[in-house]
C-alpha cells in the first residue's frame, strides 16, 4: 500500500512539472501572434500622427513595417529579413523621446545583422544590412513586448542546438 501511493505521488509530482513546463514554454506562432496583436494597436508615426502604420512580424521571423499617408498618396514600407533571432542582443527604448502619444519606439539589436529594404511608393531606395532597428508599440505594452521577443530569441537558440 505505502508502495502504491508513493508511485502515485510520484506520478502526480511529475505530471505537474510536465504541465508547468508546457505552460511556460510558448510556441514560436503564439509568441509572434502576441507581438502582432500589440503591433496592431499603434497608428500614426512621430512625423505625421495621421499616418496609418501596420507592422507585421512573419511566420519566418521577417518583420514588415507599411505606412500610408492619411491622403494615400505617399506609401513606404520597411522590410528586415534574415533575422538572427538566436543573436538577439537588446530589447530597450528607443532614447529619443517619441512625440506620438501612448506609443514608444522599441529597439532591436543584435550581434548580426540582417537585411534591411526601404522602398517608397514601390521603388527600392535602400537595401543594406543593419544590426538594430525600431519598432512602434503601444508604452504600456513594452515589458510585455519585451519579453516575447527575448522568449523569441531563447526559442531560435533552442531550435539551433
Amino acid at each position: 500500500m505505502i508502495l502504491k501511493n508513493s508511485l502515485l505521488l510520484l506520478l502526480l509530482i511529475s505530471f505537474s512539472f510536465i504541465v508547468k513546463a508546457q505552460v511556460a514554454k510558448q510556441s514560436k506562432e503564439a509568441i509572434i501572434k502576441f507581438i502582432n496583436a500589440a503591433l496592431r494597436k499603434v497608428v500614426g508615426t512621430g512625423d505625421d500622427e495621421s499616418n496609418i502604420v501596420t507592422s507585421t512580424v512573419t511566420e519566418t521571423g521577417n518583420i514588415v513595417s507599411d505606412e500610408l499617408s492619411d491622403d494615400g498618396l505617399t506609401s513606404r514600407r520597411k522590410e528586415y529579413r534574415y533575422i538572427s533571432w538566436k543573436n538577439l542582443n537588446a530589447v530597450k527604448p528607443h532614447p529619443e523621446k517619441f512625440s506620438m502619444k501612448g506609443s514608444i519606439r522599441l529597439v532591436l539589436s543584435f550581434n548580426s545583422s540582417c537585411d534591411f529594404k526601404f522602398f517608397a511608393r514601390s521603388k527600392l531606395l535602400k537595401n543594406e544590412p543593419v544590426d538594430a532597428f525600431a519598432l512602434i508599440i503601444p508604452a504600456q505594452k513594452f515589458e510585455s513586448v519585451k519579453k516575447a521577443f527575448e522568449r523569441l530569441s531563447e526559442i531560435a537558440k533552442e531550435e539551433n542546438k
